[in-house]
């Protein structure tokens, strides 16, 4: 079942406010149709020209449940140029083509601050992710290498 809405509403700061709600019963009829829906939603700034300013999800049952298909993901990636502090950052936009719960990226030469990490991503969707490279833990690995060392992975990787 695909559902698709937008709101308009203005919540002030320190105030908690419902906002929509939404009929579930088509989706709770039976556990299959329960374990394969989510409701994916999005939080925007229209002050910020949309900013996207909260990603979420909903499963109605344990992830372990849901039928995952292969996401799969692909990452495009440029060096992002050296501070006054020589601190390399990357650039990193993650596009999957099906449903991808959980992203995340690690590595096992270099030790970094994602700008975000553990999320997930609606089919056709891509995430720009800022990586700041704290340490490379061999100083002779060239651009390519560090990207070759990316591990970008998802619920699916985990389970399968």
């Amino acid at each position: 079942m695909f559902m698709n809405g937008e709101k308009d509403f203005q919540i002030d700061p320190n105030i908690s406010l419902k906002i929509d709600s939404v009929d579930i019963n088509n989706i709770n009829k039976d556990e299959t149709q329960k374990q394969n829906s989510i409701i994916f939603f999005k939080l925007k700034d229209k002050n910020k020209q949309d900013k996207i300013m909260f990603n979420g999800f909903h499963l109605f049952d344990a992830p372990k449940y849901f039928s995952l298909a292969d996401p799969e993901l692909s990452i495009n990636s440029k060096e992002i140029n050296k501070g006054n502090d020589n601190q390399i950052s990357i650039e990193l936009n993650i596009n999957t083509k099906n449903i991808a719960l959980y992203v995340f990226i690690e590595s096992d030469t270099i030790d970094f601050v994602a700008s975000d990490n553990f999320f997930s991503l609606e089919p056709g969707e891509s995430r720009l992710i800022k990586l700041n490279i704290i340490k490379i833990l061999d100083q002779n690995l060239s651009f390519n290498k560090i990207i070759e060392s990316l591990k970008i992975n998802s619920l699916y990787d985990l389970i399968n």
